[in-house]
């Protein structure tokens, strides 16, 4: 991420603005970052020096995160799942630039972010209808056969934290470049979590189209779709950009 944002250690408040790329990582994309299946992401922020190293900052973004079995590994390419979906943020954070700008240059500085965030999967069908994934308890969430998988909210609680250099350009301006990355605390940005569940269960609770969302290969058995979804990864969107602060 590149930043420039005013260095003068006053203590008002100030409106930033940012535009970058964010990615995923999950179960649909174990690579840490993928710049090819990237999508934009944008935040407004105000930012209030607290001393001449310390500053707070609140603010909201928006973006996009999508994956899918094709570009996944080897062996879970035919499972064939998908998803995308925005992502909508509020978040406060903490940024500690360890030298003066004032004094120096350049500096290292890091971050600290406590977020909340909406998310809503979605996907399509072989009929390129898209298709909200929540609502059809695509892993058995909520159903009475399964008690211990509960339906996921949409709206979650995250850790952000990042780092990088920031630049003096003059007296007002610094640029900064940063990378970034929220922890997440649910496994279901993608819907894809745990195991396959019974087709009849599912059909019978959530009808015919639970049923074609949660089995989209048709070369595998059953056993293959288990035992290839029990594979879980952590969710950790990440991002990089520009940013200017007034």
């Amino acid at each position: 991420m590149y930043t420039a944002f005013s260095q003068d250690p006053d203590r008002s408040w100030r409106l930033g603005l940012f535009a970058g790329i964010i990615n995923y990582q999950g179960d649909l994309q174990p690579s840490s970052f993928d710049f090819e299946r990237s999508h934009i992401k944008l935040s407004t922020w105000v930012r209030k020096n607290l001393t001449d190293k310390l500053s707070l900052k609140a603010g909201i973004g928006q973006g996009t995160l999508a994956a899918a079995d094709k570009y996944n590994r080897d062996y879970l390419q035919p499972r064939n799942l998908s998803f995308k979906t925005k992502i909508q943020e509020a978040f406060v954070s903490l940024d500690f630039t360890l030298f003066d700008l004032t004094n120096y240059k350049i500096s290292p500085f890091v971050s600290g972010d406590i977020i909340m965030f909406h998310f809503n999967p979605f996907s399509y069908d072989e009929k390129g209808n898209k298709i909200q994934l929540q609502p059809l308890s695509t892993e058995g969430q909520g159903l009475a056969d399964y008690p211990d998988r509960k339906v996921y909210k949409l709206t979650q609680m995250a850790l952000g934290f990042g780092g990088g250099l920031r630049f003096a350009v003059n007296d007002n301006i610094t640029l900064s470049i940063d990378a970034s990355q929220r922890k997440t605390f649910t496994d279901y940005i993608d819907d894809v979590s745990k195991s396959f569940v019974d087709q009849g269960k599912l059909l019978a609770a959530k009808g015919q189209k639970a049923v074609d969302m949660a089995y989209r290969e048709m070369k595998y058995s059953i056993a293959h779709h288990i035992q290839t979804t029990e594979n879980k990864e952590v969710h950790l969107p990440r991002w990089i950009g520009i940013t200017i602060l007034d």
